[in-house]
């Protein structure tokens, strides 16, 4: 027969290790109920029909920083999006924080670069550091289909000089604006 002291260590053994598998759950659950209400903070605080945040405050989740920088970069606040993301991506180096605010970044370059209908000199910047950035971010993560569309879409506001250039020193006899049917200003997934 078994002994009973074996069969009270198993036990004991597996109380204990439910009641980690409890603990740590409702550690998960009381943070996420924290990080909901943090970001409905910052929900508030978005005023203007822009979506810009009036007052952001401190967080302590980088989630909410994160969503702090996304409802700022609607809002065209590009220097302060870019210190949060910043400092995001540093913090997190490769984790799915630091991807998605890599993300948030070159979109908000090229949110800034939409913001005439004429490619002016600020904008035209602005769309090739955004293009830059869905580059870096595709060359780490090349399954990242939303960097994917946006930098198609990135390239339909301003193709790249080099693709379309030969090795022959032709100059173009006359530069035409195209205007493609049906490819009308949206906002960035």
């Amino acid at each position: 027969m078994i002994n009973r002291r074996l069969i009270h260590a198993f036990f004991i053994a597996l109380v204990i290790s439910l009641v980690c598998i409890i603990g740590h759950h409702w550690y998960q659950l009381n943070r996420s109920q924290q990080i909901t209400a943090a970001l409905q903070k910052v929900s508030e605080l978005t005023g203007d029909e822009q979506g810009a945040v009036s007052k952001p405050s401190d967080s302590t989740y980088p989630e909410v920083t994160l969503a702090m920088a996304s409802a700022l970069s609607k809002g065209h606040d590009l220097a302060q999006v870019e210190s949060m993301l910043g400092e995001l991506i540093e913090s997190h180096e490769n984790g799915p924080l630091a991807i998605a605010a890599r993300f948030n970044l070159a979109n908000a370059y090229l949110r800034q670069g939409q913001i005439t209908d004429e490619l002016s000199a600020k904008t035209k910047p602005m769309i090739e550091l955004a293009k830059q950035r869905y580059r870096d971010l595709l060359r780490q993560y090349p399954t990242h289909w939303g960097a994917r569309y946006n930098l198609e879409f990135a390239l339909r506001l301003a193709p790249d000089v080099s693709a379309y250039s030969s090795d022959e020193k032709n100059d173009p006899v006359k530069r035409v604006r195209v205007v493609v049917p049906g490819f009308e200003k949206q906002d960035l997934p």
